[in-house]
């Protein structure tokens, strides 16, 4: 007899261990659905940061010398130290504060992943996470595809005959995140293509989801993804073949560009694009999206500000005082490129913590253990791509990217753990 029919509450309570049992993963996929909102992943996080402070006080010993935390905390500190070094000149403390006392929760959040993914089924969670991910990016990815074809998304967000948004309305969103965690799903569409062959049909589809989404950000981003994810193809199965089937995914991706070259905002986009090979000022400044004229005041603000910079954020604040007579921007929040924007608010020690935040990550990616390698390193090149150094898109300090970027660094970390928690 069904014990559940025996004990009425006996159905509650094994859907309550199954809930305990599953929550980090459950609550690592709860943040990418709700990336598609402006602030509401910040509760799933919050979650996990009071369960990995709770964790920190109870093991503090097990959890210090983790191997993923002291690596972790490395890249960590690559990035913070010098935001608050910047701190010390920031022209507004209080934004430049909370800023980077936002960051203080990704250490956290990984102590409590880490503890679940030790004293937990490890195989169980790298295997639902992603196979949760590929759930929910591909959901994403069709709903755009459905958006452009019939007019509405299956949340009934209209399609306006300008850029693709999908899910993620009314933010123009959706191509630069799905290109950024592409590597992932590139490698999801491999490991469940082989099983399910109608798998093998997302490959092309996200291509032609981030080109309808019309960033010219986004597509840099995906060919840095293709190009990085061949690489490591080649590397772990060697070349012969992942240039065969390199050059057949490229050849399909170009059959799509040149299709969706027929649509009008998508042609506007690459012909303003084109203008950059005219070389003179106007055109090249028209083909960024007039960011030539950001990038001309982030320049003076380096010059005035070189060595730890203005402080995260504070760019906004001081927009006027730095532009240039006849400058077309009133104000903005960032200069539009990464790079960039670290030399201006965090100054040089900024771009010294970020040129180290790449070598640790690589050297991370290189030492991996050889069981470990395929797990992990995907997750790792899509942080790459969230953290690319030629990204023109959103702010890196600022709360939405630094934690997509920092959500990817945590799973690569945990997909990589071989920890387990000493016998009490």
């Amino acid at each position: 007899m069904n014990d559940a029919r025996v004990y009425p509450g006996a159905g509650l309570k094994a859907a309550s261990a199954w809930t305990r049992e599953n929550l980090s993963w459950l609550l690592l996929l709860s943040c990418l659905v709700l990336f598609t909102t402006k602030t509401k992943f910040n509760l799933p996080i919050a979650i996990m940061t009071l369960a990995g402070l709770f964790v920190l006080i109870r093991h503090f010993r097990e959890v210090v010398g983790h191997p993923g935390l002291r690596w972790f905390m490395l890249l960590f500190a690559s990035i913070v130290v010098p935001m608050l070094l910047s701190l010390v000149d920031a022209v507004n403390p209080g934004r430049a504060a909370a800023s980077t006392a936002k960051y203080l929760v990704f250490p956290l959040v990984l102590v409590y992943v880490l503890h679940a993914v030790g004293t937990g089924d490890s195989e169980q969670f790298r295997h639902r996470l992603f196979l949760g991910f590929g759930i929910i990016v591909s959901a994403w990815v069709l709903d755009g595809l459905l958006q452009y074809l019939v007019g509405y998304d299956l949340l009934g967000y209209p399609y306006e005959g300008g850029r693709v948004r999908g899910v993620f309305h009314p933010k123009h969103r959706l191509g630069t995140v799905s290109a950024a965690l592409s590597p992932v799903f590139f490698d999801f569409v491999r490991r469940y293509g082989r099983r399910y062959k109608p798998v093998w049909l997302l490959a092309p589809a996200i291509v032609t989801v981030v080109v309808l989404a019309a960033s010219r950000t986004a597509w840099m981003m995906l060919l840095v993804s293709i190009f990085l994810y061949a690489v490591y193809l080649a590397l772990r199965f060697g070349t012969r073949k992942v240039v065969k089937w390199t050059g057949v995914f490229l050849l399909v991706a170009a059959v799509i560009s040149v299709a969706a070259y027929q649509v009008p905002h998508v042609k506007r986009y690459v012909d303003t694009t084109a203008l950059m090979f005219k070389g003179d000022f106007k055109s090249i400044d028209q083909a960024t999206a007039f960011r030539l004229s950001l990038w001309q005041t982030a320049y003076h603000m380096i010059r005035g500000n070189p060595v730890n910079g203005i402080g995260p954020r504070g760019f906004r604040y001081v927009y006027r005082e730095y532009a240039p007579k006849g400058n077309m921007w009133k104000s903005q929040t960032h200069p539009h490129q990464m790079t960039l924007e670290i030399l201006v608010e965090t100054g040089m020690i900024g771009l010294l913590g970020y040129l180290l935040f790449w070598v640790l990550l690589f050297r991370f990616l290189l030492r991996l253990p050889r069981e470990r390698i395929e797990a992990t390193v995907p997750w790792g090149l899509a942080a790459m791509v969230a953290a690319f150094p030629l990204n023109a898109h959103m702010a890196f300090y600022a709360n939405y990217w630094s934690t997509i970027t920092w959500w990817l660094l945590i799973i690569m970390v945990a997909m990589a753990s071989t920890y387990k928690p000493a016998a009490k």
